[in-house]
């Protein structure tokens, strides 16, 4: 049982969905705004990363041109696959967001949706998308050797278990630094709604909730540019070797 089932158990069992607390207009707000936020992200980062991988798809068209090797040709129709899978899982993963409930539907309901979204689809969908960044590395890989070779060099072991290495680090960077984010966001708004049914002081718990969201997600921030710097420092010097 997941965390996300566990906080869901406890309002039902405590009746939470009838308490007066959830019925509040500030409550309401809040509840009704982190659904809306939860799902416009969603929607942005799935939208972002069946762009770029469709714009991933077109940048390696050219590769299979420039190159006369079976082995980039083999590497780009993997990648192919690769992304053609990403795209289509993101878009199963897109057309699986719930929209603002009707005028049957509560808030509370509706932040439910989102939150049961989040730890069935979305979870999984961050690993799709850090594919994309692992893509990234191998296709500017290959630009680098045909901007400075004309072509491809000749490839020794050790130039293969760093191109390799290079992009586990950029897919797990990525995937580390969004599920890191997201987890710990949806953490604090459980522990929020769970506070607000315990009847602590709602202005108090809302606004913790936002100074926190808005610390982590800066700190968050922070070690995702240190990794990107840690990653484009592993590129130069693997640059540098050649």
């Amino acid at each position: 049982m997941n965390e996300f089932e566990k906080y869901r158990l406890a309002w039902k069992n405590e009746e939470a969905f009838e308490r007066q607390t959830f019925a509040e207009p500030q409550v309401r707000h809040f509840m009704h705004a982190q659904s809306q936020g939860m799902e416009q992200g969603y929607r942005r980062a799935l939208l972002f990363d069946m762009a770029l991988k469709a714009l991933l798809f077109i940048s390696l068209v050219p590769l299979i041109f420039w190159f006369d090797s079976s082995l980039v040709n083999g590497w780009c129709l993997i990648l192919f696959a690769i992304l053609a899978y990403g795209m289509y899982s993101q878009y199963r993963s897109y057309e699986l967001i719930t929209n603002e409930p009707g005028i049957e539907g509560t808030a509370l309901d509706w932040l439910e949706s989102q939150m049961r979204y989040y730890h069935r689809y979305f979870h999984r969908s961050i690993l799709v998308s850090a594919l994309s960044s692992a893509i990234v590395y191998l296709s500017g890989s290959f630009y680098y050797y045909r901007w400075k070779y004309q072509g491809l060099p000749d490839f020794a072991l050790d130039d293969v278990v760093v191109l390799a290495v290079g992009a586990l680090l950029a897919f797990g960077v990525s995937a580390f630094a969004q599920i890191t984010q997201s987890d710990h966001q949806i953490g604090q708004l459980q522990n929020a709604l769970t506070e607000l049914m315990d009847g602590v002081d709602t202005q108090n718990v809302i606004t913790r909730f936002k100074q926190s969201k808005a610390r982590s997600t800066l700190i968050i921030s922070l070690l995702l540019s240190a990794g990107v710097g840690l990653l484009f420092l592993f590129y130069l010097i693997y640059v540098r070797m050649h």
